[in-house]
């Protein structure tokens, strides 16, 4: 796997390149531009369909890491003892008027 995690970033640049030259030469040789599209389009659907194979494997094989010191405590808070996201101080009150303060005004 190894060996793996070292060839899909190389694998990754020279597709990269290869749309890049592709691109280019489309641009810039005219006198081949059947080849060059050609060469645009398949190293357009090369990349479309192996990049994302690439960086599953690429991320499949890494190694998990070590667990950190969040991730190995209890949790001691309990949920009466939590506080709580939004301070009572820091709401607002309802943007509109409540639907009992309308009717008593209509009246």
């Amino acid at each position: 796997m190894k060996i793996i995690h070292k060839l899909i970033p190389v694998l990754g640049i020279l597709m990269g390149l290869w749309v890049m030259g592709s691109f280019g030469g489309v641009m810039l040789n005219l006198s081949n531009a059947e080849f060059w599209t050609s060469s645009l389009m398949w190293s357009l659907l090369a990349s479309l369909l192996v990049m994302p194979a690439l960086v599953f494997v690429y991320h499949a094989s890494s190694q998990p890491g070590k667990p950190t010191l969040e991730h190995t405590q209890p949790i001691t808070q309990s949920a009466d003892e939590q506080e709580p996201f939004v301070q009572e101080e820091d709401q607002e009150g309802a943007l509109w008027p409540e639907a009992e303060k309308d009717h008593a005004s209509k009246e």
